[in-house]
């Protein structure tokens, strides 16, 4: 995320400090050098920068699969944006709760946020495209509620469309995501093409897929390579247990 903000200033070099931290794993060190960030924005920077910094922290933990904390920090974050009277931080944030709500298999929280969220920006003239580089996200969410409730037309309508949306923004990892979506999708309404299209994949990266490999075993009637798959990806990898 690009700030307009002087390099080499004591904000700018606690921003870097975060953003580092967050690459490299270390989330705790990196929620105390985005707390400092956030300590240091003047009156005249708040707003806009605030919210990027929220945004840019629970969305950097989302993508790197630490679910409970994303869920935490969103939750924190919210509590601050209504502080300061952000509206449309809160909105967004509330966007990443619904996400983090979502991989953790709370859907009736995650519909209800889903379903605020609507109603709040239904009313304006652009709609959902406030959300900005997030309209993606809310209309993956959209597509995942409909696939739970029983539609997987309409789920396979907003999940395309979302995968459109990322596409215009260059969004790979937003892609892939929603590509392990529709495949999902596919693999439960019983498409045996799709099956043998999971089975064959030789890149699985990430644990929504392996966790899709991991059904499509046992759909497969292959049940110890299942439970082998995912053990390993359990040891080998530093995903949150939720």
């Amino acid at each position: 995320m690009t700030f307009e903000i002087l390099n080499g200033t004591p904000l700018a070099d606690m921003i870097q400090q975060a953003q580092q931290a967050l690459a490299d794993g270390n989330y705790q060190l990196a929620a105390g050098h985005y707390q400092q960030a956030l300590d240091l924005i003047s009156d005249s920077q708040s707003g806009e920068l605030r919210k990027a910094l929220w945004i840019e922290h629970v969305g950097g933990l989302l993508q790197h699969e630490q679910i409970s904390l994303a869920t935490a920090q969103a939750e924190t974050y919210i509590t601050a944006a209504r502080f300061y009277n952000y509206q449309q931080a809160e909105i967004e944030l509330h966007v990443l709760l619904a996400e983090a709500l979502a991989v953790q298999g709370n859907w009736s929280r995650c519909e209800i946020i889903v379903n605020s969220v609507t109603s709040q920006l239904e009313s304006r003239i652009d709609g959902i495209d406030q959300l900005g580089e997030l309209t993606p996200q809310f209309v993956r969410l959209q597509g995942l509620l409909a696939a739970e409730k029983g539609d997987p037309v309409r789920a396979e309508s907003l999940l395309k469309e979302a995968a459109e949306r990322f596409a215009h923004l260059n969004h790979q990892l937003g892609q892939r995501v929603v590509t392990n979506d529709l495949h999902r999708l596919a693999l439960v309404g019983g498409n045996a093409n799709i099956l043998n299209e999971i089975l064959n994949s030789q890149d699985v990266q990430t644990t929504s897929e392996v966790l899709l490999l991991a059904r499509a075993l046992r759909r497969d009637a292959r049940y110890e390579t299942a439970a082998r798959l995912l053990d390993q990806w359990r040891s080998n990898s530093n995903i949150d247990p939720t």
